[in-house]
């Protein structure tokens, strides 16, 4: 019961103090979408969802599909500005280097705009954002960083299970890893 009222309380509070813009319930496609995944099946799938009217939502999906944890916000009305005017100007160009690392990780992120995939992003990855995609990115991440900093919080165990790193914000930043 405590554990519920503290995510509850914790996914209400996390996007600021400030007023929310008139937020309603999370339907249709999201304007933006962030979704962390992994390889291996066993690892659960993290997103960020930020909606037309200013609503965000943090899901943990398992690898069966179910959602395991979640939490939602509103952004205020400055920031949902900022986030389309960032979406606005990005033009999700994407270019491929000569030479590239050759590391290869489980784990990468995709981008999604108006409900289609933009970019992906793998460490070493073979793909690189435009310079002015890549900062419009940049800057929404900054803006949702609560949503992430609230999954964290819903996906790490409590200390008695000991230190486990919980998998937050790992923006694609358009350059080479």
């Amino acid at each position: 019961m405590k554990t519920t009222l503290a995510i509850l309380l914790l996914g209400t509070a996390v996007a600021g103090a400030a007023p929310a813009t008139k937020c309603g319930p999370v339907h249709g496609t999201p304007i933006y979408e962030n979704d962390h995944k992994d390889t291996r099946a066993t690892e659960p799938t993290r997103s960020v969802k930020v909606y037309d009217n200013g609503s965000w939502m943090f899901e943990v999906t398992t690898p069966d599909g179910k959602v395991a944890a979640s939490s939602s916000g509103c952004l205020d009305e400055s920031d949902l500005k900022q986030v389309r005017a960032d979406l606005k100007k990005a033009k999700w160009k994407i270019s491929h280097p000569r030479i590239h690392c050759m590391a290869i990780s489980s784990s990468y992120s995709v981008l999604k705009v108006d409900g289609k995939e933009v970019f992906e992003a793998h460490t070493c990855g073979n793909d690189v954002l435009d310079d002015v995609s890549a900062r419009s990115e940049a800057d929404i991440e900054k803006i949702i960083a609560p949503a992430w900093q609230s999954g964290a919080a819903l996906t790490t165990p409590p200390a008695s299970n000991g230190p486990i790193k919980a998998q937050v914000a790992n923006p694609p930043t358009g350059a080479p890893r």
